[in-house]
């Protein structure tokens, strides 16, 4: 939320251990171009891929769910 535009999104998922077969809780972490007034930290997002932003930005904020 430190940027002009852009808002960092947090992607959480679960995957299993390819040998253990533990499963694991891991989270990838996107910068999206945000347009949308209001939105804050812990907001749930819908985000697509967009052209790109600039030169870690490759997806946009579609909409607040």
């Amino acid at each position: 939320m430190k940027m002009a535009d852009t808002v960092v999104v947090s992607i959480a998922y679960t995957m299993r251990h390819k040998k253990y077969g533990k499963i694991l809780k891991r989270t990838t972490k996107l910068s999206a171009h945000n347009e949308l007034p209001g939105l804050s930290v812990g907001d749930v997002v819908e985000i697509t891929q967009t052209r790109p932003y600039s030169k870690s930005v490759y997806f946009k904020v579609e909409k607040k769910s």
